[in-house]
């Protein structure tokens, strides 16, 4: 089974070029649209390896539904890199987005984001693997992002390295190859007595 989130857009052409210039979309070759040309009746967009359909509202199934902005869904992205998610979210504001709530470190200990597209659409961009403990925020939000990651990888390197004392009577430097994480001065090291054996 797949799941595949729906737009039902006001303006979709606009739409998906908006969506093309804020996430780097990829629309589907097989765009199906209205007779007259001017409505897209189907189109399936690639973002970042993730289907999302979407098409220009049709005969409204209410009155007023045509007028009625988007309620209770948030498209939800989540980010590995601090760089790309400030990218994403300059892009979208300059493109017409407006901020529901600000990009920063949130109260739960992860940076997490809100932004309206110009219709009427929510977009959540969280950055993966910032989580801190709520006893660390008072201390943590004046710092950068990049501190918070490394603050994050040495507190999972500690716990690692105390349950090899204390289950297997040894310790070690464990290898990580992650591009936001903290120890790479560590792996270096590893590698040096590695070439030297």
């Amino acid at each position: 089974m797949t799941f595949v989130p729906y737009i039902l857009s006001s303006d979709c052409k606009n739409h998906l070029s908006w969506l093309t210039s804020v996430f780097d979309a990829q629309v589907g070759k097989d765009m199906v649209l209205s007779e007259d040309s001017k409505k897209v009746m189907h189109c399936v967009v690639d973002i970042g390896g993730n289907e999302l359909y979407i098409s220009d509202r049709y005969k409204p199934s209410y009155e007023g539904a045509e007028n009625e902005k988007p309620f209770g869904f948030i498209c939800h992205f989540n980010m590995t890199r601090e760089e790309d998610a400030k990218a994403v979210w300059k892009k979208a504001l300059d493109n017409g987005a407006k901020v529901a709530e600000d990009l920063q470190l949130q109260n739960w200990g992860a940076v997490y984001g809100i932004l309206i597209d110009p219709f009427g659409y929510s977009w959540g961009i969280h950055l993966l693997d910032t989580y801190i403990r709520h006893n660390e925020l008072r201390d943590i939000t004046a710092t950068l992002l990049s501190e918070c990651y490394c603050r994050a990888k040495m507190e999972k390197k500690r716990a690692f390295e105390q349950r090899i004392r204390e289950v297997e009577f040894g310790s070690f430097s464990p290898l990580v190859f992650l591009t936001t994480g903290g120890l790479g001065p560590t792996t270096t090291v590893v590698f040096k007595r590695l070439a030297l054996m």
